[in-house]
């Protein structure tokens, strides 16, 4: 870890462009058998200090990244209700060194959500993942995603609304979701 920071310092008097070959040029030197070559997210586990950083592409997240944007004083307060202040919220970034640089100017939030991409947790154990599973259910349930996304029981204005994307609905692919919007136009 000491070396791979080491070695993005020295970078930072690159250009940016210079900076993320360097990085992925980085990764590459670090290929693992049978593994190979670790992922544009490893900076996430090199940059936040928790012992468990996660990283996935959570329906939810896209949703709650989703809300966010489209009904701020509603997910303020609910977010105040159950996540605050232990939540940092970040603008659509390229993943890689970009991200996780941006990233690492939250090391004090235990959920990291990364608007149409997903969500970053840290933690000392793995009580984060509970404590997301019980922050995801609360959100579906509140917002009214829960009975939309489950198909047996939902009903066919429902499924409508999912399939049609009316009520601001979005349904993100993860690894494209950060390029969303020009895929879109």
């Amino acid at each position: 870890r000491k070396e791979f920071l080491r070695e993005l310092q020295l970078s930072e008097t690159l250009t940016e462009s210079e900076q993320e070959k360097k990085y992925s040029d980085l990764l590459d030197s670090l290929k693992m058998a049978p593994y190979g070559r670790p992922s544009m997210e490893t900076i996430f586990h090199v940059l936040l200090p928790q012992k468990w950083v996660l990283h996935f592409h959570s329906l939810a997240a896209l949703l709650m990244g989703h809300e966010s944007q489209q009904n701020p004083l509603k997910w303020k307060a609910w977010a105040q209700k159950n996540i605050s202040p232990t939540l940092a919220i970040l603008p659509v970034l390229r993943p890689g060194l970009l991200l996780g640089r941006a990233l690492s100017q939250f090391e004090n939030a235990s959920i990291l959500l990364l608007k149409n991409h997903g969500v970053v947790l840290q933690g000392e154990d793995e009580s984060i993942l509970n404590t997301w599973s019980e922050i995801e259910e609360s959100f579906l349930k509140e917002w009214s995603y829960l009975e939309i996304l489950n198909f047996k029981n939902s009903n066919d204005e429902q499924k409508s609304r999912l399939n049609a994307g009316a009520g601001k609905l979005k349904v993100y692919f993860p690894d494209t979701a950060v390029f969303y919007d020009k895929l879109s136009s």
